[in-house]
């Protein structure tokens, strides 16, 4: 993925977080290579972050490239499991966790509320989850122009670094945030 896309991707991220003054736990479900647990680890304060991937391979390449400092740290887990059946360490962060981010993961996990189980298991009061993940279909192709104009939403068709402060789409992702 381009630097720029790369970007654009995070800029979500990035804008939601940037009034928050500290969180305790994050976690980063999906984490692949561990960039945007690097990237959190060095913008937003933090007191541990914890990245999560299925794959072996991906978490031995974000401890290698991408563990800047040892609040960082990753774990091997597949997310489609039942609470049950995780592991005693990220099960341990169950109610701690101030803060869940997944950057194009969860549109991987078919069973979505058994995985919307396990977040609401880890987070702890006021926590929030926030996504960015594909849309199937694209809803915004349903939206008239007056419900566009109506939200305030803003088409983009790629990522201005000095674009608007209004929630942009971009065609078929969206990012998400919840709150406990």
């Amino acid at each position: 993925m381009h630097c720029w896309v790369k970007r654009a991707y995070y800029r979500g991220f990035e804008q939601h977080l940037q009034h928050i003054q500290e969180y305790d736990i994050i976690v980063d479900l999906g984490c692949g290579t561990g960039y945007l647990a690097d990237l959190l680890s060095q913008s937003v304060k933090h007191k541990r972050i914890v990245g999560v991937d299925v794959s072996p391979e991906m978490i031995a390449f974000a401890e290698q490239n991408y563990k800047p400092m040892d609040s960082v740290q990753y774990l091997v887990q597949d997310l489609s499991q039942s609470w049950d059946s995780l592991s005693s360490e990220l099960k341990a962060l169950e109610s701690k966790v101030s803060l869940i981010v997944s950057n194009f993961a969860i549109q991987f996990i078919s069973d979505k509320s058994r995985l919307m189980h396990v977040v609401s298991k880890l987070l702890a009061k006021n926590g929030e989850f926030m996504a960015i993940y594909t849309i199937k279909p694209d809803v915004i192709l349903m939206l008239t122009d007056e419900q566009i104009l109506h939200n305030n939403i803003t088409l983009a068709d790629k990522w201005d670094p000095n674009g608007p402060e209004v929630p942009t789409y971009y065609h078929g992702i969206q990012v998400e945030c919840y709150k406990r």
